[in-house]
């Protein structure tokens, strides 16, 4: 892959929500050319800095809201 391709992907959009164990705001920073997966979501998979919980979500295409469990 070359250099202007791995600079392209590492271009990226955040999405602000709260966790929805603690409340405490995360921000999440997502890649510009993002993963879809078999439903045709982007989806995500990380950790809560304050409570440590782990969180999954995919964002809504619609709207580009982040949706967690």
């Amino acid at each position: 892959m070359s250099a202007g391709r791995d600079a392209t992907k590492r271009v990226r959009r955040t999405t602000a929500t709260s966790c929805p164990k603690c409340q405490s705001p995360i921000v999440l920073r997502r890649l510009r050319l993002p993963d879809i997966d078999s439903s045709g979501f982007e989806s995500y998979f990380f950790k809560c800095n304050v409570c440590s919980a782990w969180l999954v979500g995919v964002v809504d295409p619609c709207d580009e809201r982040l949706l967690m469990t």
